[in-house]
């Protein structure tokens, strides 16, 4: 219903308004995407494995109006999803199938704002469970979730803003583990400018988690940036501060520290290196609140060849239950062209994880290939193969699957 509304009171604007203005900065982009594939471990299981053939048929429209006092930009597709052999998989009922991204902005550039989303989309419910990022069926759930941000932004100085926020959350997950959520945030941020080169911010939030099967907890922070640009090409990013975290079914509110740093060092337009590491929480899709800590790096390209190397380290803790779990690895791709149209897909991922207090140490890797062809905008036709492998300390964890797939697309 929040998805329909939204769309409803965008379209109710957009028709609402002046002929010429409502048609003046209005896009419509249809699409369709069509893909036949082999999938050879549909379970995602150690032993007896499943294969199938799979065919995915993709409807869609991108829609995007700028008018004086809003923007709407609205993505929304039907993905269904047919098995040869195992037809009780089918996904053809529109609660299975809808994908949306829809983003209004009402009076943007001014004091006041007021944005709402609504997203629909499927995400992986349990990253220690099987997770292969090409398979839709195992551990994952589509969710559902619903935004909306009223801001009021005033200067009491030159050099200083004030923005006073209200965030409303709704989370719906249509699988039974997912922990539905209605979450309300306050916000206060000052932003003071020091210099053209330095940018000094100071921000409190008042979080209220209502969840539905996890604890509920009030969650504060009081935290202090900066934004500094050492020169034309180097930027430092900085924050930190204090939270408090009162839990309803707990007596203890102790404080504890939170912070995150990022340096940007972009080289050329090309070529973009970045570093950072981040001390915060956050709400896991079934099992409550999480306290991450991770670091990372990433190299990016963007030229004749696209390409990104990403390398990272984290930790999670679980609030709510008796679980760790640790992770390192890094993740590369790129983008190869030859000829006008032609161009070769490569992208590769390695993860070492280690559960506690199971003491489960897994190596997850895989990658994938496609030789791609593009004819001008509106066509794409590609042929590739995947696989990803699971290898834990306890057999029954442990799969491998295999994917050939040729898919195109068309866009309008």
């Amino acid at each position: 219903m929040r998805t329909f509304a939204l769309i409803s009171l965008g379209l109710m604007l957009l028709f609402g308004a002046p002929v010429p203005e409502a048609l003046a900065e209005l896009t419509v982009h249809p699409r369709l995407d069509l893909r036949e594939e082999y999938n050879d471990n549909i379970f995602l299981e150690a032993a007896d494995e499943e294969d199938d053939f799979i065919t995915i048929v993709t409807p869609g429209v991108a829609l995007a109006w700028k008018a004086r006092h809003l923007t709407l930009d609205i993505d929304y597709a039907l993905k269904f999803i047919d098995y040869l052999d195992h037809s009780e998989e089918d996904e053809t009922r529109l609660s299975d199938v809808q994908r949306l991204l829809a983003e209004l902005e009402l009076f943007p550039g001014r004091d006041f704002t007021l944005s709402l989303r609504d997203e629909l989309t499927r995400v992986v419910v349990d990253e220690r469970r099987p997770v292969v990022e090409e398979n839709t069926l195992v551990n994952k759930s589509n969710l559902n979730r619903f935004q909306a941000n009223p801001q009021y932004r005033f200067h009491p100085g030159r050099k200083v803003s004030t923005t006073l926020g209200y965030l409303y959350e709704l989370l719906s997950y249509q699988a039974p583990e997912g922990d539905d959520a209605e979450n309300h945030t306050g916000t206060i941020d000052l932003g003071y400018e020091y210099s053209r080169r330095l940018q000094l911010t100071l921000g409190y939030a008042d979080w209220f988690h209502n969840a539905k099967r996890t604890e509920d907890f009030n969650k504060k922070d009081l935290v202090a940036g900066f934004s500094y640009r050492v020169g034309p090409r180097f930027t430092l990013e900085g924050a930190g501060g204090a939270t408090w975290i009162d839990f309803e079914e707990r007596s203890e509110n102790n404080p504890s520290a939170i912070w995150r740093g990022s340096a940007v060092y972009q080289r050329s337009e090309a070529l973009l290196m970045e570093l950072g590491y981040a001390d915060n929480y956050f709400v896991s899709a079934n099992l409550g609140l999480v306290k991450n800590r991770e670091a990372y790096g990433r190299i990016a390209y963007s030229s004749k060849v696209i390409s990104e190397f990403r390398i990272f380290a984290r930790e999670g803790i679980y609030q709510t239950i008796e679980r760790e779990d640790r992770a390192a690895g890094g993740t590369v791709s790129a983008e190869i062209p030859f000829g006008q149209r032609f161009y070769f897909g490569l992208r590769g991922h390695y993860t070492y994880y280690r559960f506690f207090p199971e003491e489960e140490d897994v190596q997850r890797y895989g990658g994938l290939g496609s030789l791609g062809y593009r004819w001008q905008q509106w066509l794409a036709l590609s042929l590739g193969y995947s696989w990803t492998e699971n290898n834990s300390d306890f057999a029954l964890n442990d799969y491998r699957n295999n994917i050939a797939f040729i898919e195109g697309q068309l866009r309008f």
